[in-house]
């Protein structure tokens, strides 16, 4: 974690003020730290950032101005990681966001923020995967109205995939759910199965973002 550089962009001082002052702690540099979008698409420019750190409200009368930000930004520079922070479950919006951009993008609520967990979120989000809280991954899991390849799975297959999208090994979804890792194979085989992700010499962490990213897309907004 130590050596990556951080903007963040927060309507909320203290809040900023707060994760700014952990990440320092922790060896990473913060070379932006400002309320607005357009300060921040300064700061990015003036100063090369690993992550951008994004609040999807940045003033009052703005609910998701975070999120057109965040396009903003994968636009301009496409090699930056975003992990979208919001004191509210993801939006549709917000979903689609996620689903366009596939890697190196994230979305936790608030209130999920583990500051134990932090360093590896962001060391996860430089490597290209994705980091969705749990909030965000039970806003897909809803029930939709049209079918999908996701509506196969049984009420354990989801819970399994709701942590798979999470970021758990089989070893952490077996310690999560009570179950032996053998087990977590075995129900991890029939996501792949159900969701026709069956590509012959696949690596299996391949298979597991594919699984994601089926998921995704089956439940994004048209």
């Amino acid at each position: 974690m130590p050596g990556l550089t951080i903007a963040i962009v927060d309507g909320h001082a203290v809040f900023r003020t707060a994760v700014a002052a952990y990440l320092e702690s922790k060896g990473i540099e913060v070379a932006v730290n400002v309320a607005t979008g357009d300060e921040l698409l300064a700061g990015m420019r003036a100063h090369p950032v690993d992550i951008a750190v994004v609040d999807v409200r940045l003033t009052p009368d703005s609910d998701e101005g975070g999120i057109e930000l965040a396009r903003t930004v994968k636009r301009e520079f496409p090699e930056a990681a975003i992990l979208i922070l919001s004191a509210y479950t993801a939006t549709d919006q917000a979903i689609r966001l996620i689903s366009d951009f596939e890697q190196s993008i994230g979305y936790l609520r608030k209130d999920e923020v583990d500051v134990d967990d932090l360093g590896v979120q962001l060391t996860r989000l430089v490597a290209g995967q994705q980091v969705l809280g749990r909030s965000f991954v039970d806003r897909l899991l809803r029930p939709t109205i049209r079918e999908s390849a996701l509506t196969s799975l049984t009420r354990q297959e989801r819970e399994v995939l709701r942590l798979i999208a999470q970021g758990y090994s089989n070893a952490g979804i077996g310690g999560a759910l009570s179950l032996a890792e053998r087990t977590v194979e075995d129900h991890v085989r029939r996501i792949f199965t159900k969701l026709n992700i069956t590509s012959e010499g696949a690596a299996p962490t391949n298979k597991r973002v594919l699984a994601v990213l089926t998921w995704l897309r089956e439940n994004s907004p048209d």
